[in-house]
């Protein structure tokens, strides 16, 4: 009986012991190779897609989407499972698929760096359509996430302070604004949220003016105390 050869024999059994390893619950390294490959794949069908003037929102585009993230999450902790699953958040939003990549910040860890392009897409996405439900939805399971991070906290409350105020949800802005001075006062934003607040208590219409003196440009000094009782429009003007 002829011997078997040893240089076909040890491939075969180290790709049967690896795949035992597998089946027995074992991690397969994650690898940027991998990675790249997968993400330059889905981005080439997406930009095919886009340049025909087609809807990239496509079942082939989105079982891809689907495995890049499924490796992203085989490793989250390593650059190229960080880097898998960050593209595979910003593709889903490049396809229109917001509500999904928001719904998938709750499997996100504390520390991954996925949160920044999430939250930064999630923005983008939103202010292009004038809808901020993906993006607070996100922020949210974010700010559960950053208890013991109040700089942080304070800076994703600021950014919602200043959506719901674009919105005209002055209750919601004022509650997110005093969060961030809550957080942490002596961030940097917490300046400006303070600035905000007394703008929101003190110049809200129908409120009355704060008392101010100021001096024309005819060199008049002017109370607005000294005016009470009368009828006063006041125009501001500035010159650099």
């Amino acid at each position: 009986m002829k011997a078997p050869n040893p240089r076909v024999v040890l491939p075969v059994l180290l790709s049967f012991f690896t795949s035992v390893t597998f089946a027995a619950g074992g991690t397969r390294p994650v690898t940027t190779e991998a990675v790249e490959s997968a993400v330059a794949a889905a981005r080439g069908q997406i930009q095919a897609l886009e340049e025909s003037g087609e809807d990239p929102n496509v079942e082939a585009v989105r079982t891809s989407l689907a495995a890049l993230w499924e490796l992203g999450r085989e490793q989250p902790d390593s650059v190229a499972g960080e880097r898998a699953t960050s593209e595979a958040l910003s593709l889903l939003i490049r396809i229109g698929r917001v509500d999904e990549a928001a719904a998938k910040a709750a499997a996100l860890g504390p520390d991954e760096s996925a949160w920044d392009p999430l939250l930064e897409g999630l923005l983008g996405a939103a202010r292009e359509v004038g809808r901020y439900e993906a993006f607070e939805k996100a922020a949210s399971a974010r700010l559960a996430l950053l208890q013991a991070r109040p700089d942080q906290q304070a800076r994703l409350w600021f950014v919602l302070g200043r959506i719901h105020l674009a919105q005209d949800r002055r209750d919601e802005a004022r509650q997110a604004f005093e969060r961030v001075v809550a957080a942490d006062s002596r961030a940097p934003v917490a300046a400006s949220a303070q600035k905000i607040l007394l703008q929101l208590d003190e110049l809200a219409p129908g409120r009355a003016a704060p008392v101010f003196a100021g001096t024309t440009l005819s060199g008049e000094r002017v109370d607005l105390e000294k005016l009470r009782g009368g009828a006063v429009l006041v125009a501001v003007w500035a010159s650099w």
